[in-house]
């Protein structure tokens, strides 16, 4: 079980790690623009836990179902996505660029909800 909340704490911080690999070519200011400051960590941190849900959910529901395998590619297509996403997403180009931060999330819920949802069936038909 604890390997699942690392996990998790992992998908949570994916917007900031996918920043990573291009402050090397643009600067620290490239990764910085995702935390101006402690509130809008807060505010940023608050819209990516609706993209977690549905992998938090898989994640109770795996513990009591025996669905390890579900939660693992779940979490790692959560991974991807959210990686793909935000690690070219340049704030500074528009001045409603913001409004990706708010709407990203929502896309990444889809994508992990239609996830958990065809790997937690898939893995109880091959278990019988």
């Amino acid at each position: 079980m604890a390997w699942k909340i690392v996990l998790i704490a992992m998908a949570f911080a994916m917007p900031y790690l996918a920043r990573i690999p291009r402050s090397f070519t643009r600067g620290a200011d490239w990764f910085w623009s995702y935390l101006p400051s402690p509130g809008a960590f807060l505010f940023f941190g608050a819209f990516n836990l609706i993209g977690l849900a549905p992998l938090a959910v898989l994640g109770f529901v795996s513990a009591s179902k025996g669905t390890d395998t579900a939660f693992l590619a779940t979490a790692l297509v959560h991974m991807a996505a959210t990686f793909l996403i935000h690690q070219g997403y340049d704030l500074a180009a528009d001045a409603q660029a913001a409004i990706g931060l708010v709407v990203f999330p929502l896309l990444v819920f889809a994508i992990t909800a239609a996830t958990a949802l065809v790997a937690f069936f898939a893995e109880r038909a091959i278990r019988g």
